[in-house]
């Protein structure tokens, strides 16, 4: 809630020097010191909040509905959330055409601070992600003989919602992640998501070569941000759900910015896909379809079983020990520390220990005490790290609906 985003953002202006010299975020200044171009990103990010808490409410009062037995309005709220959907994805599709410079899709590219190919990208493999779902029901995929024809997508929303309330408190149980429930979270999640990973690796980077000193946290940001984009032969994303991180990472690399002197040719990744429950499996492999005619032969994708609740040494987790012998270079943890809880500290310690230096770990978290736990448990361990940043998404506008677990 927003009294625990301010206590986060206080805490971390403790610990972190404020540079006063960086000016405010674009939807916190007057309009009168905007540029048009700023101010029309201005007004596509509040549009967009506009919609997604008109979203919000209409899913609230849907579950209240169902809860109280009041069929009438669980109708109707379900009609609104539905014409307010289509309203808003005819709006985002007017843009295709020529000499239509003001549609919804052109506000909403505004709207992210991501470059347009990344963001086109992600969109792009999100929607080809449900095709390719579409598509292999009509043959009888797994999913189409698993799914009762009379489900809705109010109904996969609804499970999905289930499902995270209980990811909430950490007390998900195996048999809620059933097709249903897995491809509404995919529906709600996946676009956000990997705009997330996107937008938090792009904050890594400097502001170029300006001829000043830089200081030195700002000069160890470059260099992961380069080392990143430039190519880890190896990833893999711990508690991947449906492959949003992959897609944001991958997106990234295909798009970003190259440091001087590098080519833009995508690197080839190979890529370990872990998480505790093995329904996942499908959205993975309709995702490796998606992505396959993008990627081509720069992505190897690989799908395994981990418990984060279990010791890295532990025989559930031999995938991950075997994905670090190999040299895995760079870690996705994808809101799994609140998921499981403080659970988490032997397999994180563990992985931490057995990993070779320079290794990049990347923990995307709504709960911000959970980050901090992470950081005492780094500076409690022999180990330790050589670098810590903590950034926020306070200033993100159109990620502000991941700061609550089930936004």
């Amino acid at each position: 809630d927003r009294n625990e985003i301010l206590a986060a953002k206080n805490t971390a202006n403790k610990i972190l020097p404020v540079d006063h010299s960086v000016s405010l975020p674009i939807h916190r200044r007057p309009n009168s010191e905007l540029t048009f171009s700023e101010r029309e990103a201005k007004r596509a990010a509040k549009k967009l909040l506009r919609y997604r808490r008109r979203v919000r409410g209409l899913e609230t009062r849907i579950r209240h509905a169902r809860s109280r037995c009041d069929p009438a309005t669980e109708v109707t709220a379900q009609k609104d959330l539905e014409d307010l959907r289509i309203a808003w994805n005819l709006e985002a599709g007017a843009g295709d055409g020529e000499g239509n410079g003001d549609t919804g899709q052109s506000r909403r590219n505004l709207a992210s601070g991501l470059p347009g190919p990344i963001r086109e990208m992600i969109l792009g493999v999100y929607q080809s992600l449900f095709s390719e779902r579409d598509a292999r029901s009509g043959v009888g995929g797994d999913y189409c003989r698993e799914r009762p024809l009379a489900i809705t997508r109010e109904e996969e929303t609804e499970r999905a919602t289930e499902l995270l309330r209980h990811m909430t408190k950490g007390t998900q149980k195996p048999h809620m992640f059933t097709p249903e429930a897995l491809w509404g979270y995919a529906r709600q999640k996946f676009v956000e998501r990997a705009m997330l990973i996107a937008t938090s690796l792009l904050r890594l980077r400097g502001d170029g070569d300006t001829g000043a000193p830089q200081p030195s946290s700002a000069v160890f940001r470059q260099k992961c941000f380069d080392k990143i984009v430039c190519g880890v032969p190896t990833a893999c994303f711990i508690g991947c759900g449906p492959g949003n991180d992959l897609t944001g990472l991958f997106a990234l690399l295909a798009h970003g910015p190259r440091p001087p002197g590098k080519d833009d040719t995508a690197a080839a990744v190979t890529v370990h896909m872990f998480d505790y429950s093995p329904g996942w499996g499908e959205i993975l492999s309709c995702l490796d379809s998606a992505l396959r005619p993008i990627a081509g032969p720069h992505l190897d994708v690989h799908v395994d079983h981990c418990d984060v609740s279990a010791p890295l040494s532990d025989p559930t987790n031999a995938a991950v020990a075997s994905a670090v012998r190999h040299g895995a270079a760079f870690f996705s943890f994808s809101y799994i520390l609140t998921e499981t809880r403080e659970t988490w500290g032997p397999f994180v310690s563990g992985l931490f220990e057995e990993v070779a230096a320079g290794t990049i770990f990347y923990f995307a978290e709504p709960t911000p005490w959970q980050l901090h736990l992470l950081i005492e448990l780094l500076e409690s361990s022999d180990v330790g790290a050589d670098f810590v940043w903590l950034d926020s998404t306070i200033n993100e506008p159109e990620l502000q609906p991941l700061q609550g677990r089930e936004g």
